[in-house]
């Protein structure tokens, strides 16, 4: 897992397949923690739910509220 904040995936000009990128401040200590799955994860562990944002999943023992899918060119 990579952890990195807002403006992140912006600076590579690729649009998520499902949901959104992080928000400016989901990078604050004390926030509920999110997550921008790529897609060989969201297909391979997920299934390619097409519901799969706004999801709470697992991830190292960790809750995570899925909030986006990238796709694989990233």
């Amino acid at each position: 897992m990579l952890n990195v904040t807002g403006g992140f995936f912006e600076s590579f000009g690729v649009t998520p397949l499902l949901g959104r990128t992080f928000a400016a401040d989901e990078h604050t200590a004390g926030r509920s923690r999110v997550v921008v799955l790529t897609e060989r994860l969201w297909r391979s562990r997920f299934g390619a739910d097409q519901h799969i944002v706004g999801r709470r999943i697992t991830l190292n023992s960790e809750p995570w509220e899925v909030v986006g899918v990238m796709p694989d060119v990233f």
